[in-house]
């Protein structure tokens, strides 16, 4: 896995799918983008479906059918939220479990692999 196949995108839709349990792709763009109309995020989640995809492809998440409807939820094992909290800025660390960390500071940054 190299860094380039996981981009800010991911790492927000990552975030969004370990604090909620499951969600449908409505739902995590409906998340991602909070200004846009029904029929905006309806637009935009085809491009979100497509990031799911690849997340799933990393094992990062995995995808389940319910009465015809498909969620999304994180694999626990493989994704790991830490925070390191200093009080003049919290950081939030992700360990991907597949070799790398990533830091949130004012937007998501990979900081670097792990041996």
């Amino acid at each position: 896995v190299n860094k380039m196949e996981i981009n800010n995108q991911d790492l927000k839709i990552l975030n969004i799918l370990y604090k909620n349990k499951s969600l449908t792709a409505y739902e995590i763009t409906r998340r991602m983008f909070p200004k846009l109309n029904s029929d905006g995020i309806r637009a935009k989640t085809n491009s979100i479906k497509y990031r799911l995809k690849r997340l799933i492809e990393l094992n990062l998440i995995i995808e389940e059918k319910e009465d015809n409807t498909n969620y999304y939820s994180i694999v626990k094992e493989n994704v790991q939220f830490t925070r390191t909290s200093q009080a003049s800025s919290p950081k939030r660390t992700i360990d991907l479990g597949m070799g790398f960390w990533i830091r949130r500071n004012s937007d998501w940054e990979i900081l670097n692999f792990k041996e």
